[in-house]
């Protein structure tokens, strides 16, 4: 009867200078938003690695740039998907709708709470 030994599998971890720099980090974060991924646990690390306001920094400018890049992956290449799949579903069928109006590019103009003159 042979021993069996179980080795060891050793992940490269990231480089120091990479963990280091807010850019590269807010690239990761942005790409993991960006799909869609959970990412709590990075967002709470910026905060650790970074400190308050610099971890806060890059935190609101990677969220930023992942949601515009996973509305932008729903919106175009996920479609046509995302359209079949609703027309299947009897229940949802109400979602097309929202997939039928065009896209709106001009900004929110909220309630007008001052009126000019009177």
């Amino acid at each position: 009867m042979s021993d069996c030994l179980i080795t060891p599998v050793v992940v490269p971890a990231l480089p120091e200078a990479a963990l280091s720099s807010g850019w590269v980090y807010r690239l990761l974060l942005a790409g993991g938003v960006g799909l869609g991924l959970p990412m709590g646990a990075a967002v709470v690390a910026a905060g650790a690695l970074f400190g308050g306001v610099h971890g806060i920094a890059i935190v609101i400018a990677a969220q930023a740039i992942g949601l515009t890049v996973n509305w932008h992956l729903c919106r175009t290449w996920c479609r046509e998907w995302l359209v079949r799949r609703l027309d299947r579903n009897n229940q949802a069928r109400w979602l097309l709708e929202l997939t039928e109006q065009p896209i709106d590019v001009t900004p929110f103009a909220g309630p007008v709470l001052l009126r000019a003159g009177g």
